[in-house]
């Protein structure tokens, strides 16, 4: 019985060994986990800067764009104005 007794708590110190080292190797999977975690939300903040940027360029190039359109728009109007009054004063 007392042989037993030895055995099962060699057998308990040893399972107690494992245990602790499992649970430090988990602790270092974590820290090296939450590293890669605060890496990532750092690229994925950086990437975000990126897109909004971006969309402010498109937004201002639209702009750019859309005022454009309306300036010859106003010029053609005016030329064909100007065209139709010159016509209308040749032919008068």
């Amino acid at each position: 019985m007392r042989g037993i007794m030895c055995k099962l708590a060699l057998s308990l110190t040893d399972f107690s060994h494992m245990c602790v080292c499992r649970c430090e190797e988990l602790e270092k999977e974590v820290a090296i986990l939450k590293e890669k975690i605060h890496h990532l939300d750092d690229m994925l903040k950086s990437q975000q800067r990126k897109v909004r940027h971006m969309i402010e360029q498109v937004r201002m190039h639209t702009s750019m764009l859309n005022r454009s359109i309306r300036c010859t728009q106003t010029r053609t109007h005016k030329a064909s104005e100007l065209s139709g009054a010159h016509k209308c004063t040749g032919s008068c």
